[in-house]
């Protein structure tokens, strides 16, 4: 193995090559191919991280500072949902370390006992982002009740990926800019591989390892097929779960918002907006139907922010994707990294999560060879895991009574789960897992887990209790503590943090005076 090509012009092109260039052996060649069109895909990356992504943009060379001062990366302790799915639900999905244990019992079956699902009262990380303040948590105050909040990032893919282009033309890197004309596929025994890749100025690029990552259409990828048997799929079948537009804008702020996306429901689908440093970035999903109208409610709320009617229109871009995935991301010498493997929608943190999963997995089984059918298989067992353990957090949240969804966005995305659906027939397994979850919680506050899941036992449990599911018997493990001590003390966490975060400066505050010590700092 001494060649590896990357291709794609977007966020997960140039992550996976920094990443790939930071940590194999310097051995290897290492080629970005980069078409001329830029990626239209970034947006449905969702704006936001989870806390992973501090450890793993260091390990690509990336310091917290560095990320900071050169892009508007805001901090985010979650998300905040109002009034989910049309209804009376909103919580704040916040990121937590490990929730306080009493005599053995998780704080939710507490909360349980005290016949209410608001978690949240009780969480830091929730209670800040709602106020809209923020700092680091201490790491050598272990008594703060800021030491319990973990935060992720808010970012702009084109801003973030700025940064890394910047970075990789100072590295071994080689950047070459071209469009492919052709991609040359040869049968290697049982399978197939990319021989070369013809440009259209006639250049001819050959490696041992390619790396699409140019998004949906995956122009690499899609070119191979694996071997036929009776048991296995081809490469470009798509396990499709629906279809769904997505429109995106920048509304310009003069003052940094609060370190928590926000999203809400409507009639035609869902909106988020993303704070970043001079933004809010605004995604609404819909379904492909109801696109004209939600243009029309985009652009109508361009116009109220200042802009003219023309130019609001300018100011949308309107892609429409097909969510799911295929079902393999390695085939041959030639791996699917980010969306050109899975479209999920960026309600969640998952599009990142799993992006991220896709670098780690692929530098740990980096081939030896030109036989990769060993790391092969073990890249797609994991692939398809960590894609089917994302995807139940997000079915979780369309796990609700039908009658109370109104438009065809809600429809679909709830006929999705049933079990007459095409997606759902090839996911039997998935619903099954998700029904496992669901019922466990509700009997009496089970947290059911799977090996490896992207999301941990407090994301599970701030969902649970966002959605409103009070488990019909809470643990009698509880009883150890008498109800009216246990309320008082709950009562008493409230209060505390309340006290606590009152005294915490405003997100836009507290970034103004972080980055001022830090250009003193690196100047």
């Amino acid at each position: 193995m001494k060649k590896i090509i990357i291709y794609g012009n977007g966020l997960a092109a140039y992550l996976t090559a920094s990443s790939l260039c930071h940590q194999l052996p310097s051995s290897f060649e290492l080629v970005l191919l980069t078409p001329s069109k830029p990626s239209l895909s970034d947006s449905f990356y969702g704006n936001v991280t989870t806390p992973d992504a501090y450890q793993f943009n260091l390990n690509n060379g990336l310091s917290e500072p560095e990320v900071l001062l050169s892009t508007n990366t805001a901090f985010n302790f979650g998300t905040r949902f109002q009034k989910w799915a049309g209804t009376e639900l909103s919580w704040t999905q916040c990121f937590h370390l490990a929730m306080p244990v009493e005599s053995g019992v998780n704080l939710h079956q507490f909360v349980a006992r005290e016949g209410h699902t608001d978690i949240g009262r009780y969480l830091i990380s929730a209670k800040a982002a709602n106020k809209g303040v923020f700092a680091h948590p201490p790491t050598d105050d272990h008594s703060s009740p800021l030491s319990r909040a973990e935060y992720g990032y808010q970012f702009c893919s084109r801003s973030f990926t700025k940064l890394l282009a910047h970075k990789l033309s100072k590295s071994s890197v080689k950047v070459v800019k071209g469009d492919v004309k052709d991609v040359q596929v040869v049968d290697d025994k049982q399978t197939q591989r990319i021989e070369a890749i013809v440009l259209q100025n006639g250049d001819r690029l050959c490696a041992e390892l390619f790396i699409d990552c140019n998004g949906p259409d995956s122009q690499l990828f899609s070119k191979l097929s694996a071997a036929q048997s009776e048991d296995s799929l081809t490469s470009s079948a798509l396990i499709v779960e629906r279809k769904v537009s997505a429109l995106s804008c920048d509304f310009a702020t003069a003052q940094l918002g609060p370190p928590c996306r926000h999203v809400r429901s409507f009639k035609l689908g869902w909106i988020s907006d993303t704070p970043v440093k001079d933004a809010v970035k605004r995604v609404l999903v819909c379904d492909p139907q109801d696109v004209e109208a939600a243009k029309q409610e985009l652009s109508a709320q361009l116009v109220n922010a200042g802009l003219t009617a023309a130019d609001a229109t300018n100011k949308i871009s309107t892609q429409e994707f097909t969510l799911g995935r295929r079902s393999q991301a390695w085939i041959g010498n030639c791996v699917a990294v980010g969306h050109a493997a899975y479209v999920v929608e960026p309600l969640t943190p998952a599009p990142m999560m799993l992006l991220q999963k896709d670098i780690e997995r692929l530098l740990e089984l980096i081939p030896v060879g030109r036989n990769m059918q060993v790391e092969s298989k073990e890249f797609n067992r994991r692939f398809v895991n960590d894609y089917e353990h994302a995807t139940l957090f997000h079915h979780a949240m369309f796990t609700l009574n039908t009658k109370h969804f109104d438009g065809a966005y809600w429809h679909k995305a709830c006929d999705a789960l049933g079990s007459d659906s095409e997606y759902c027939q090839d996911t039997t397994q998935l619903r099954k897992k998700l029904d496992r979850k669901l019922s466990q919680f509700l009997h009496r506050g089970v947290l059911a887990s799977f090996d490896h899941e992207p999301f941990n036992e407090e994301d599970w449990t701030i969902l649970h209790c966002g959605m409103q599911r009070l488990p019909k018997n809470y643990d009698r493990m509880a009883n150890q503590i008498p109800k009216e001590q246990m309320a008082k003390q709950l009562q008493n966490v409230d209060a505390m943090l309340d006290k606590f975060v009152a005294k915490m400066p405003p997100h836009a505050l507290y970034m103004s005076k972080f980055l001022q010590y830090l250009q003193q700092q690196y100047k």
